[in-house]
C-alpha cells in the first residue's frame, strides 16, 4: 500500500515507552537509557566488524597475493556472509521470542569464530599447495573431455576462493544477522520505521569508521593482526554479556508478512544501489591511488571517507523521517536520491580532474581547519571531496527504502532483514564486477559513467512503479525527463578524466603511455628537461632510465650471481623496469623466471628495452604474471639465486615481502648453495636494523655489501671462489654487462664487501622483527622516528669467506 499524508502513523520501529521498559525491569529505566545502550551496542558492533575486515584482508593477502582480484574476492566473501546472515535473520527474526538474548549469542558467536579465523587461514595456507597440485590433475583430466576444459589456473583459483569464503562465512553470517535481530528487539507500535533504521544504521556506520581507522592506524601497528582480531572478539563478547543484561527490559511483538509490486521495485532498486555503491568504491580507490601515497594509511582514509558520507547522510535524514515523515512522498524522495548519487558519481570525475582546486576550496572551510594539523590532511580532503557527496545520499537510501518496503506491514524484522540482504548481495556483485571486469575492460571513467547511469535507472524504476495513489503520472514523467536532461548534460560536460588527472599528476611532462591494469594504473612519462622516462604504478615511481638508477638495479642482479659458485636458475621478484632481470639474463646457461604482479607493468617494460637488454624477448627468460610469494608457495622449483626489485617496504602490502615468513619461504625454495639478495632502504636506523634483523632470523649465513644497503643470505656458508669469479669476467658477454653496471674486474666486486652475518648481528643487536602478524614496517608512523642508519665502521674484511 502507498504511504499517504492522511494516513495514521505507521506501526514501526521506535524506542519503547517508559512503561513498557518498566514492566520488565526497573520503572526508573527510561527510553533515553535504552537508546544509549542500543547505540553503544551498534557502534561497538560496527567497530569490531571493520577491525575484522581490515585484519582479514591482511591475512588473506598472504594466500591470494596482494591483487585487486584478491581484495575484491575478500570483500565479496565478507559481503556474502553479511547477506546470508541478514536474509536468514530477517526470515526468522519474527519467530524469536527474546531478540536481545538471540543478539547476545550472535555476538558471542562472532567473537568465538572470529578468534578462530587466523588459525583456519593458516591451515588453508599450509594445505593450499597440495590442493593446488590436486586441482591441476583434475583440470588436466577435465581437459581430455574437450568441452569441460578449464584454463590452467581457473580450478585452483576457484577452490581457493571457495575455501576462503567458507572460513569467512560463519562469522560474517552472524554479523549480517545483527541488524534484523536488534531491530526486532525494538519493534513496538507507533513511531517512524525510517527514523529508527536511519538512526541505527548511522550509529553502526559511525562505529565502522572508528573500527577502520583504529585498525588501519593503531591496532595492527601496535598489536599485530592477531592482536587486532582478539580486540574485536573481546568487543563482541562484551556486547553479548551486556545484551543479556538488557534482555529483561524488552517486549516482543508478533508480525505478519505481505508485499506488493511497488515494494518489490524498492527491493530490486535497493539491491542495485548496493551494486553501484561498491562499484563506485572500487573505482574511486583506483583513481585516488594515482594521487595518494601507496601506503596502508591511504586505503584507511578512503574507507573512512566512504563511511563518513554514509553515516552523515543516514543521521541527517533521521529527524526528517521522525517529524515530517507522514507529509513527504518518499517514493519521489527515493528516486531523487538515486538521481543525486549518479550525478555526484559523475561529479567525482570533475573533482578528480581538478583535485588541487577542490582541496584548496575545502581548506578554506573553517570547520575543516582542524584537519590541517594532520600529516595526511590533503589526502583526507581529497577523499572527502571525491567520495563523500555520493555516499552522503547513499547513506539516506536505507531508511527511505525501509520505509517504503515495509509500508504499513507489521513483519518489520523480516522485511528489513530481507531488504538489507538484497543490498549486500548487490554489494558482493558490485565489488567483484568492478574489480574483475569493468576496470580492466572499460577503464575507470567509462565504468563510472555506466554505474551512474544505473543509479539513474534504479531511481526511475521505483518512481514509475510507485502506487498511482501516491504519485501522479505527471510527476513521474516530469522528474524522469528533468533527471535525464540533467544527467545527459552532466555527461556531456564531464572532462576527460585521464587527460586531466595525468596533467595534474605529471605537470610539464609528456605522458608516453598509460594503462589501467587489473592490479594497478601504470603510467610511463618523459621529462623534457632531461629526456629520461619514468614508470609509475599508481602514484609511486618504480623505474627510471637515469644511468645511476639503472646501474643500481643491475647490481641487484649481478651481486648474487657473482656470489653464487655456479648459478643455473634465478627468480626475479617484481620486474619494475626490467634492469635486474636483464642483467641476470646476460649470464650464459642461466634460466630466469620473473614473477610480476601487474599485467600493465609487464606491458610497460618494453619502453625500457634500451636499458633492460629487451630481456622479455630472450629465450632464457620466462615472465610469470603472479604474486611472487604465492608463486613460491605453490612451486616445486628450486633456485640458485632469488633477487627482487627495489620494492619500498612502506608501500601498502609490501611488508609481505619483508616478513620473516616470506624469507623462510624463499629459503625453502633455494638449492643447497642458493642465495637471496635483499635491498635495505636507509629510511631510518630503526627500520634499517629491523629489516636486517628479520632477514638474519631466516638466513643463518649472510654477507653485507655495497653501502650497507644490500644483503645476501643463504642456508649454507657463503664462500667466494677466486677462480670461478675470474672465469665470470672472462666471458665477453658477462664482462660487458658487468662493466655497464660499474663492476670492472673481480677486485672491484670484492671491494664492495662490508661484513659477515656475525658482524652485522653484533651491530644491530636484539629487537623486534617483521612478521605477517606484526607488519611493523608498513605502519612506519608508529615506529621511532630516528635518523638515517650508520653504515660506517664495518670491517670490510672479506678474507673469511674468500677461497
Amino acid at each position: 500500500m502507498a504511504l499517504q499524508a492522511e494516513r495514521a502513523p505507521l506501526r514501526a520501529i521506535r524506542l519503547p515507552s517508559l512503561s513498557r521498559i518498566g514492566s520488565v525491569a526497573s520503572a526508573q529505566v527510561g527510553t533515553l537509557l535504552f537508546l544509549l545502550v542500543i547505540a553503544i551496542f551498534f557502534f561497538a558492533s560496527g567497530a569490531s566488524g571493520l577491525i575484522y575486515q581490515v585484519a582479514w584482508v591482511r591475512i588473506l593477502s598472504l594466500i591470494f597475493g596482494v591483487t585487486v582480484q584478491a581484495v575484491s574476492a575478500v570483500l565479496a566473501g565478507f559481503m556474502l556472509g553479511l547477506a546470508v546472515g541478514s536474509y536468514l535473520a530477517g526470515r526468522f527474526s519474527d519467530r524469536i521470542k527474546n531478540p536481545l538474548i538471540a543478539y547476545a549469542f550472535i555476538e558471542f558467536g562472532i567473537g568465538a569464530t572470529g578468534l578462530l579465523t587466523p588459525w583456519a587461514f593458516g591451515v588453508l595456507r599450509d594445505a593450499y599447495p597440495a590442493i593446488y597440485r590436486w586441482s591441476e590433475g583434475v583440470s588436466a583430466t577435465l581437459g581430455t573431455f574437450g568441452a569441460l576444459a578449464l584454463p590452467a589456473a581457473a580450478l585452483p583459483d576457484l577452490i581457493r576462493l571457495l575455501l576462503a569464503f567458507g572460513i569467512l562465512l560463519i562469522p560474517t553470517t552472524l554479523m549480517g544477522a545483527t541488524l534484523p535481530v536488534i531491530l526486532r528487539s525494538t519493534v513496538l507500535n507507533g513511531g517512524s520505521l525510517g527514523c529508527s533504521v536511519s538512526l541505527l544504521y548511522a550509529i553502526n556506520t559511525a562505529g565502522a569508521i572508528f573500527g577502520a581507522v583504529a585498525a588501519g592506524f593503531v591496532l595492527i601497528a601496535n598489536s599485530g593482526v592477531q592482536g587486532s582480531i582478539q580486540t574485536a572478539a573481546v568487543i563482541n563478547i562484551a556486547i553479548g554479556f551486556a545484551s543479556l543484561l538488557l534482555a529483561a527490559v524488552v517486549n516482543m511483538l508478533t508480525s505478519t508478512r505481505s508485499a506488493g509490486i511497488s515494494q518489490s521495485a524498492v527491493f530490486v532498486a535497493f539491491g542495485l544501489s548496493g551494486f553501484f555503491a561498491l562499484g563506485y568504491e572500487v573505482i574511486w580507490f583506483r583513481l585516488l591511488g594515482i594521487f595518494f601515497e601507496n601506503v596502508t594509511y591511504s586505503f584507511t582514509i578512503m574507507l573512512a571517507a566512504v563511511l563518513f558520507g554514509i553515516a552523515v547522510g543516514s543521521y541527517v535524514l533521521g529527524p526528517v523521517l521522525g517529524t515530517l515523515g507522514r507529509f513527504i512522498n518518499w517514493w519521489i524522495v527515493f528516486a531523487l536520491l538515486q538521481f543525486a548519487i549518479g550525478l555526484c558519481a559523475l561529479g567525482s570525475v570533475r573533482v578528480l580532474g581538478n583535485l588541487e582546486a577542490a582541496i584548496q576550496t575545502l581548506q578554506g572551510w573553517e570547520w575543516l581547519q582542524f584537519l590541517t594539523q594532520y600529516e595526511d590532511y590533503r589526502s583526507i580532503l581529497a577523499a572527502v571531496a571525491a567520495i563523500a557527496p555520493a555516499m552522503f545520499f547513499s547513506g539516506m537510501t536505507f531508511a527511505v527504502a525501509a520505509t517504503l518496503y515495509v509500508g504499513d506491514r507489521e513483519d518489520a524484522g523480516h522485511r528489513v532483514g530481507t531488504l538489507y540482504a538484497a543490498n549486500l548481495v548487490g554489494s558482493i556483485l558490485g565489488s567483484a564486477v568492478a574489480g574483475f571486469l569493468l576496470i580492466p575492460v572499460l577503464s575507470s571513467q567509462r565504468s563510472l559513467f555506466l554505474l551512474a547511469t544505473g543509479s539513474l535507472l534504479a531511481g526511475a524504476l521505483v518512481l514509475w512503479l510507485a502506487p498511482r495513489t501516491s504519485t501522479h503520472w505527471a510527476w513521474k514523467a516530469g522528474l524522469t525527463v528533468a533527471g535525464g536532461l540533467v544527467f545527459w548534460s552532466a555527461v556531456q560536460t564531464t572532462p576527460d578524466l585521464y587527460e586531466n588527472v595525468l596533467a595534474t599528476k605529471f605537470p610539464n611532462q609528456e605522458v608516453v603511455w598509460y594503462r589501467e591494469g587489473v592490479e594497478s594504473s601504470v603510467t610511463v612519462v618523459r621529462n623534457p628537461a632531461d629526456n629520461y622516462i619514468t614508470l609509475y604504478t599508481n602514484s609511486r615511481g618504480q623505474a627510471r632510465d637515469e644511468p645511476a638508477l639503472v646501474e643500481f638495479h643491475r647490481l641487484l642482479g649481478h651481486m648474487p650471481m657473482l656470489v653464487h659458485p655456479d648459478p643455473k636458475r634465478a627468480l626475479i621478484v617484481g620486474i619494475g623496469g626490467g634492469a635486474t632481470a636483464g642483467a641476470i639474463a646476460q649470464y650464459p646457461g642461466v634460466q630466469v623466471d620473473a614473477a610480476e604482479l601487474s599485467d600493465a607493468v609487464i606491458e610497460a617494460v618494453r619502453f625500457f628495452a634500451h636499458v633492460n637488454y629487451a630481456f622479455f624477448t630472450l629465450p632464457n627468460v620466462t615472465i610469470r604474471q603472479a604474486d611472487a610469494r604465492n608463486y613460491l608457495l605453490l612451486t616445486d622449483q628450486r633456485y640458485d639465486v632469488v633477487s627482487g626489485d627495489a620494492i619500498r617496504p612502506n608501500d601498502a602490502g609490501s611488508a609481505t615481502l619483508y616478513s620473516v615468513e616470506y624469507y623462510r619461504l624463499v629459503a625453502s625454495r633455494l638449492t643447497e648453495n642458493g642465495v637471496m639478495t635483499q635491498w635495505i632502504p636507509p629510511f631510518s636506523d630503526y627500520q634499517y636494523k629491523m629489516i636486517l634483523r628479520t632477514f638474519l632470523t631466516a638466513f643463518p649465513h649472510a654477507t653485507l655489501w655495497q653501502s650497507g644497503d644490500l644483503i645476501i643470505g643463504s642456508n649454507s656458508p657463503i664462500v667466494i671462489d677466486r677462480a670461478r669469479l675470474q672465469a665470470r669476467f672472462a666471458d665477453p658477454k658477462t664482462a660487458a654487462a658487468l662493466r655497464e653496471a660499474g663492476i670492472t674486474n673481480p677486485n672491484d666486486f670484492l671491494s664492495r664487501f662490508n661484513a659477515t652475518a656475525d658482524e652485522v648481528r653484533a651491530r644491530i643487536g636484539p629487537g623486534p622483527i617483521i612478521t605477517d602478524d606484526r607488519p611493523y614496517i608498513e605502519y612506519f608512523r608508529s615506529l621511532p622516528q630516528d635518523g638515517p642508519p650508520d653504515v660506517t665502521g664495518y670491517s670490510r674484511n672479506i678474507q673469511p669467506i674468500l677461497r
